[in-house]
């Protein structure tokens, strides 16, 4: 036992990544066989209905339960990726199993990569080695990870740790190249086809590398934000294009704002969305349905009459006109969704969610000491916490909006441990530059009968002096 366990010690970081992806891929598909996760699939999703109408057809049209023709309303990549899963599925298949299994498969590359993501970010490997064996056979979110109803939360996740993993080692360029600077921006125009959220990430980080990179002057540094936007727009432009044609209009990624303000901000607004609050509030779900396209068909017809981009903004100024009736109710609002976003309650008793307001705390104070003693990497997980939440505190806290981030939080949990227990338990030794000093303090305080006759002198006052300590430095 000893022995194997020694072994695993010294194993090298990809054999790590290689070992924790095929424990988080073993536990996720035997908790979707074991536990029958397909029955909390809910069918008819909008990301679903893409998908199976971009298999059947491929147009990448019609996300609510009646036909309303082309749309934007969801990013590409996950309905894109889940229709290729569709369409290569044997016909006798479950129905969502294959989808199951694909999503379970993006989620423990996601955890399998977090021992990269230390070593590339100079932090100890056992800090990623600890949270991706977490992460692996426990999940935070099982139901968010494997099931489609969720909207490719685990994609997101995965595309932010690579993201992660290509800014790490950009750090350790010396001067990058203007093309390195464009390839740069082109990541994370592939980036945004998965969350658009990551905008103001981009900025946060883009400041972070230029004060790396510390340019000669403004000229210089402007030029590289124009390679880096440049290089994501070139990637932008095709489906950009394509809205532009299909729709009518310039949408960035998706065309839902003003959709989701609307349903996020009125009456009966609440927090987070009605089925996730705690307990549910099936009252408020009916509302919502009839204000929805998901559950109206008034609505579905004022989209094929008018267009998407069109109905997104009558209730783009819907949503302006009650936040400007009712600025109070918005600011509580806002102030709650924070509160949700993260300390998202997971059920009604307490024990679990007592958990998550812990790991959030501690996640905090893994970021203070990650800025403290690893400060690059401590700003780049500063920039998610910063930049990436404030985009959910108006619209409704959803499970699959959080969950991208949940990796970081036990990311800084685990380094807030191993800090902390370096702290407590690391005992600095002693340098040899202060080993004659230490000697002439330990013998002046022995007097002279109190000499020892050995080479070693004894422990006073807590100082311990150790024959390695004695030696001559080679």
């Amino acid at each position: 036992m000893l022995h194997a366990v020694s072994r695993m010690l010294r194993l090298s970081m990809p054999s790590w990544c290689f070992c924790l992806f095929a424990i988080a891929l073993a536990v996720r598909l035997v908790a979707v066989r074991v536990g029958q996760l397909e029955r909390f699939e809910v069918p008819g999703t909008e990301w679903e209905n893409i998908a199976r109408h971009l298999a059947s057809t491929g147009e990448f049209a019609n996300p609510f339960s009646s036909p309303t023709g082309p749309t934007a309303h969801s990013p590409p990549a996950y309905p894109v990726l889940l229709s290729l899963v569709f369409r290569l599925a044997p016909e006798d298949s479950p129905r969502y199993s294959p989808a199951m299994m694909f999503n379970a498969l993006l989620a423990s590359v996601a955890w399998a990569l977090l021992p990269a993501l230390a070593a590339a970010a100079k932090l100890p490997l056992a800090v990623g080695i600890i949270a991706g064996l977490i992460g692996a056979l426990w999940p935070p979110r099982l139901l968010a990870e494997v099931t489609v109803t969720f909207g490719g939360g685990q994609l997101r996740a995965l595309a932010w740790i690579l993201l992660h993993l290509l800014t790490f080692r950009w750090l350790r360029v010396d001067c990058p190249r203007p093309w390195q600077w464009l390839v740069y921006g082109a990541s994370w125009g592939v980036a945004f086809h998965v969350d658009p959220a990551l905008l103001p990430v981009l900025v946060f980080w883009l400041a972070i590398l230029l004060n790396v990179h510390r340019p000669r002057n403004t000229m210089v540094a402007l030029a590289r934000v124009g390679l880096v936007a440049f290089g994501a727009v070139l990637v932008l432009l095709p489906w950009t294009v394509r809205n532009r044609l299909r729709l009518g209009g310039w949408v960035f990624v998706r065309s839902n704002v003003g959709l989701e303000l609307a349903i996020s901000n009125n009456d009966f607004a609440l927090p987070t969305i009605p089925w996730e609050a705690v307990p549910p509030r099936w009252d408020v779900w009916r509302s919502w349905l009839q204000a929805h396209p998901s559950g109206s068909k008034l609505h579905r017809a004022r989209i094929r009459a008018v267009g998407e981009l069109a109905y997104n903004k009558e209730r783009f100024a819907e949503a302006l006109a009650w936040i400007s009736q009712n600025p109070d109710r918005f600011l509580l609002l806002s102030l709650q969704r924070v509160r949700h976003f993260w300390f998202f309650p997971t059920t009604s008793r307490r024990w679990p969610n007592w958990l998550v307001y812990t790991s959030v705390v501690l996640g905090a104070l893994g970021l203070v000491l990650m800025l403290r003693h690893h400060r690059l990497a401590g700003l780049l997980f500063l920039g998610d916490w910063v930049a990436y939440p404030p985009t959910y505190y108006f619209v409704q806290v959803m499970l699959r909006y959080r969950y991208p981030i949940e990796w970081t939080i036990l990311f800084l949990c685990c380094y807030a441990i191993w800090r902390l227990s370096r702290t407590h338990c690391h005992k600095p030794p002693i340098s040899i530059r202060r080993t004659p000093e230490l000697l002439r303090t330990v013998l002046a305080e022995c007097g002279p009968s109190a000499r020892p006759s050995h080479p070693d002198p004894p422990a006073t006052r807590g100082v311990s002096i150790h024959r390695r300590d004695l030696q001559r430095p080679s």
